[in-house]
């Protein structure tokens, strides 16, 4: 431990070489994606249990679902942390302002090989369910043309909204993963370990610094899920899943 107090050093210094010492040890954006992926998945089935279970309202469904999927990789990073933790065959140096250093072995905080997780970046609806449209004659579908086609037609495109919209949310935090992990790895452990030495509280949760770089990819799936989710039922009467636009 260096001579200097921990708040001196330069948080995006350390970030940086963290994630480099990560991505030579292992595979962090391969790992993120996988945990994503798995999260998507916990989200999907989540929305089809609320669905099998009574609530058809898919705004309400696939928001919820959606908190869920979040909570899931949240959960994910906090089984990454506590591997990191409890691996001996890391350790960490980063050099301070003022000619000084922070340093922790591999008893301190951990670290070596990839990262351990699973998950996806889908979208939240359920497959089958609930009636059919019956029909007839929405300022949607009268817009649209025929009744039926109008329907799949903007379906589709809602649909492909709501891919597109998953696709870029999980590339723009995958992307990011070394310094996304990095100060997962920093503020659960490292700034922990620091702050308790010094008797002071730690600056923050590492939570926190996993949704100030994960919030804009979760709004605006967010934004498009309730998008989905109020459409289905103007477009087909009585549907409660995505698959009722293409009936």
């Amino acid at each position: 431990m260096a001579s200097i107090r921990p708040s001196v050093a330069s948080r995006r210094q350390a970030i940086s070489r963290l994630g480099a010492r990560l991505t030579r040890s292992g595979y962090p954006r391969l790992g993120l994606l996988l945990s994503i992926a798995f999260a998507a998945c916990v989200g999907f089935l989540s929305s089809a249990g609320m669905l099998a279970l009574g609530l058809h309202a898919p705004a309400i469904r696939y928001v919820l679902a959606l908190g869920i999927a979040y909570g899931m990789l949240l959960l994910l990073l906090r089984f990454w942390l506590l591997r990191r933790r409890d691996d001996r065959q890391f350790d960490f140096h980063v050099d301070m302002p003022g000619g000084g250093s922070l340093e922790f072995t591999p008893s301190q905080f951990g670290g070596g090989g990839g990262f351990s997780g699973g998950g996806s970046s889908a979208s939240f609806g359920t497959a089958d369910t609930a009636a059919s449209p019956s029909g007839s004659g929405s300022s949607f579908l009268e817009v649209a043309g025929d009744a039926d086609e109008g329907v799949v037609v903007i379906g589709a495109i809602l649909l492909a909204l709501a891919v597109l919209v998953g696709l870029g949310a999980t590339y723009s935090v995958v992307a990011n993963a070394p310094a996304l992990l990095a100060e997962v790895v920093l503020d659960g452990t490292i700034a922990t370990a620091a702050y308790r030495r010094m008797r002071l509280s730690s600056p923050q949760h590492w939570a926190q610094g996993v949704f100030k770089r994960t919030w804009k990819p979760l709004v605006s799936m967010l934004i498009v899920l309730l998008m989905l989710g109020i459409a289905i039922p103007l477009l087909v009467p009585g549907g409660d899943s995505i698959g009722d636009l293409f009936r």
